[in-house]
């Protein structure tokens, strides 16, 4: 026990980079909430629904992913997409976090895949960074 204890303090100078179910918004209320009174972001290939409020949260952030079966018929390829954006959110994150945090905060948010095409992560993550730096200076 003692051996692993040890190893475990490099840990703290890296960024927590995990994509919990608490960051997931999964309430059929607050996802009918979100669309309702939600403002909207375009930023192809996405369109990023989001609301901002008051109440405390654990996170700072909740996201739903949508792949829409009208936009790309094959599950496979919108469970492919659904992947590549959970990853490339997951790995920028922590910016975004960053600029909600003092805030006090909690944003709710659906990004929605727009093209019939797949692209590749490449052009994925370049989308996400923009679209949390835009939402980061609407706060």
């Amino acid at each position: 026990m003692q051996k692993y204890l040890l190893q475990l303090p490099f840990l703290y100078f890296y960024p927590v980079q995990t994509f919990t179910k608490q960051e997931r918004l999964c309430r059929a209320e607050e996802i009918d909430n979100l669309f309702i009174s939600g403002d909207t972001l375009m930023c192809s290939p996405f369109r990023a629904v989001w609301l901002l409020s008051d109440k405390k949260q654990e996170n700072p952030a909740q996201i739903l992913i949508v792949a829409p079966k009208r936009n790309i018929a094959k599950a496979v390829d919108r469970n492919k997409i659904k992947r590549m954006i959970r990853e490339a959110y997951r790995m920028n994150k922590a910016t975004f976090y960053e600029a909600l945090t003092p805030t006090k905060k909690h944003m709710q948010f659906a990004l929605i895949y727009q093209l019939e095409k797949i692209v590749t992560y490449s052009v994925i993550v370049e989308k996400i960074k923009l679209v949390l730096l835009r939402l980061s200076k609407k706060i």
